[in-house]
């Protein structure tokens, strides 16, 4: 889980033009893991660090609905193939 102080470092270093990798050894992650981030974010053009930072809190919050209550279409396959059809 990152920090918001590490995405203020990270929305530095984008706006400085380093690459991911030279961001990640910055906040001492994974390459992978600077660029989920920014990718989930926005992006390199639009990344802010308080946005993802909250954004990713909100994601993070319980209770969360179950697949099949997010989606209708999902609930109806499932009903269907329970109902043995």
């Amino acid at each position: 889980m990152l920090s918001l102080a590490d995405r203020e470092k990270k929305s530095r270093g984008l706006a400085e033009g380093l690459r991911y990798k030279e961001i990640a050894r910055l906040i001492d992650r994974n390459p992978s893991v600077v660029y989920r981030d920014v990718a989930r974010h926005g992006g390199r053009a639009q990344y802010r660090a308080v946005t993802a930072d909250e954004s990713a809190e909100a994601g993070r919050r319980r209770p969360k609905a179950n697949a099949v209550d997010r989606s209708p279409r999902l609930g109806a396959v499932v009903k269907e193939l329970l109902m043995g059809g």
